[in-house]
């Protein structure tokens, strides 16, 4: 079985446990912390849910807007947008204060595992269509296959990281690509993407991929959208 494979099963296996875990959770256990600064339960559950939503939406390419939160109606009907606060600005917890934390919604145990179903099961299948070739689900034009080493990050194991300096620094040196031709490079938590005008897309892939930047191999495709 393949990495990408593994980790869509890790992410489902993730999933069925939390539903196991907290279907039958009263608001009592859902509110339980451990100490009085760290999180409740019910926070942890949102936390790593999020967490699945985000890096789904960044295999896919697209804005934060596309996130289940907003597409499946949570910010509108909780009133919370989580963009912008915390590290990165990603609203997934990592780098709340206290006080951020405990203005995350009190949604019920029902509540929780809806929208953990609605994220576990996007990103499973974005994860076999990198194993697969399939790259009509993702919508950047170049996409760095770095998310292993994300997933990896997350799990608290050493990776060493990559720098948007350092792609750029690639892109415009090694591959030989005009400064105007990078629309974008966005490098969060050591998972990165880039962006490249259409014409120098197969110019950076023949050019990068396969070859390494700060001892790490870089994976680059491109995504047919």
């Amino acid at each position: 079985m393949r990495d990408t494979e593994l980790m869509a099963k890790w992410f489902e296996d993730v999933g069925a446990g939390l539903r196991r875990r907290v279907k039958d959770l009263d608001e009592d256990a859902l509110e339980w912390r451990a100490d009085d600064r760290g999180n409740n339960v019910r926070e942890t559950v949102w936390h790593m849910a999020r967490w699945i939503d985000v890096l789904t939406r960044f295999l896919a390419g697209t804005q934060p807007s596309t996130e289940r939160w907003f597409t499946d109606g949570w910010a509108e009907r909780t009133g919370y947008d989580p963009r912008g606060i915390g590290d990165d600005g990603l609203g997934v917890l990592s780098g709340y204060t206290f006080q951020e934390v405990l203005a995350i919604p009190r949604l019920t145990a029902d509540d929780l595992l809806r929208y953990v179903d609605s994220v576990v099961a996007p990103l499973a299948q974005r994860l076999r269509a990198l194993e697969e070739g399939n790259f009509d689900v993702f919508s950047a034009p170049v996409y760095i296959r770095g998310f292993v080493r994300t997933c990896a990050n997350l799990l608290k194991l050493d990776v060493p990281g990559i720098s948007e300096e350092d792609l750029s620094w690639a892109l415009t040196e090694g591959a030989v690509l005009p400064k105007d031709a990078i629309h974008s490079i966005r490098v969060l938590d050591r998972f990165s993407f880039v962006e490249v005008s259409a014409d120098q897309a197969e110019r950076a892939v023949e050019y990068l991929d396969g070859t390494k930047l700060k001892g790490k191999q870089i994976r680059m495709e491109i995504a047919r959208s």
